[in-house]
């Protein structure tokens, strides 16, 4: 838990902008997808 702890908190500092999402069987975290977006102002 403490690697994606530190993922998200590199993903924060970087400016991230996009949609994290997090699965997961039988309680436990199974796979992390990761979609950048570009924001309208950077057209």
């Amino acid at each position: 838990m403490k690697k994606l702890m530190a993922y998200l908190e590199k993903l924060i500092a970087e400016g991230f902008f996009g949609t994290v999402t997090l699965s997961f069987q039988s309680g436990k975290l199974c796979n992390i997808k990761v979609e950048r977006s570009l924001k309208p102002t950077d057209l």
